[in-house]
């Protein structure tokens, strides 16, 4: 067992908002207390990214060996955007997992449904957000890989107003990651410290 544990976290803007303020470097500070592990977290997202967009770096992320990896991809939940299909996503992540498994066969890996939008922001650009989540749902069972669901803990956005700008129901301010995505992902994850 080494002392390092390198996470690499592949995305949307949820995973890199300006808004968050960086929730992935608090994930490693939040997991590395109490570890006598050094923790990395490498985050890649693109704002505006699709799972198709994630095929195409996650060679680049493969090379960074981590030993962790987590995918989410939202907006793929968003059909009007190109006509883009659940089954399209989940053929897209199923592809990522065989490229990350062809080249580290034990890597764990991790498909994350990430926060729960405010019901304008699922309603105007995720109107296949049940849908998609239970497609990867059923994937990573499929695959034997681990899956992560901080939107259910979430809850109902409008019963925490201060988790979002005003005018933004779908990027959730930093206390949104603090109160459910930073203590579900270092549960998950804490069987590897």
């Amino acid at each position: 067992m080494t002392n390092t544990l390198n996470i690499a976290l592949i995305g949307t803007s949820l995973i890199t908002s300006p808004k968050d303020r960086g929730w992935f470097y608090l994930l490693r500070n939040y997991m590395q207390t109490g570890s006598n592990k050094r923790i990395n977290v490498y985050s890649r997202g693109l704002s505006g990214g699709r799972s198709d967009w994630g095929l195409t770096v996650i060679p680049s992320v493969v090379d960074l060996r981590p030993d962790i990896y987590i995918i989410e991809f939202i907006n793929d939940a968003n059909p009007n955007d190109g006509g883009f299909s659940v089954n399209q996503s989940v053929a897209n992540f199923r592809t990522m997992v065989e490229i990350i498994q062809s080249d580290q066969a034990n890597a764990v890996i991790y498909i994350m449904a990430l926060v729960r939008p405010r019901a304008d922001g699922e309603a105007e650009f995720f109107p296949n957000l049940h849908a998609m989540d239970e497609a990867h749902k059923s994937l990573a069972e499929e695959l034997n890989i681990g899956f992560i669901d901080t939107r259910t803990p979430w809850g109902d956005p409008s019963l925490h107003p201060d988790e979002f700008a005003p005018d933004d129901g779908v990027h959730p301010l930093l206390n949104g990651y603090v109160r459910v995505v930073l203590p579900t992902v270092a549960a998950t994850l804490s069987q590897f410290l």
